[in-house]
């Protein structure tokens, strides 16, 4: 249990950083469009919006018009956190699990004579 939350904090720290600047390449690439609207996205913009449509799931998708008219900014800076923690929580019990039973499995083979 220790080693999935040590895990599943740094992969939750990892998230946030992708997502804080994979966001900020977004809004950076996309400055440019503000002073000529018919300008098409670059390809950077193009794929950093992809990234961004998938880091931030699911919490896009839950968070309604409704919360961004009624609940105060902290409110979705606190969303965005469990978005967050739910990644790196998600990707780290598997990951755990699978070292766990390859440990395990080697862990037999030695036992058995097999490994040696």
């Amino acid at each position: 249990m220790k080693k999935i939350f040590i895990l599943g904090v740094i992969l939750t720290l990892c998230h946030f950083l992708l997502f804080a600047a994979v966001f900020m390449i977004s809004l950076g690439s996309g400055w440019d469009a503000l002073d000529e609207a018919t300008q098409d996205p670059t390809r950077l913009e193009t794929v950093a919006d992809s990234i961004l449509s998938v880091l931030s799931q699911p919490a896009i998708s839950l968070w309604t018009p409704w919360m961004s008219r009624h609940l105060p900014d902290v409110c979705e800076w606190i969303f965005l956190l469990a978005n967050s923690i739910a990644w790196g929580f998600c990707l780290a019990i598997p990951i755990c699990l699978i070292f766990w039973r390859e440990k395990k499995n080697a862990d037999n083979n030695r036992m058995d004579g097999i490994g040696e």
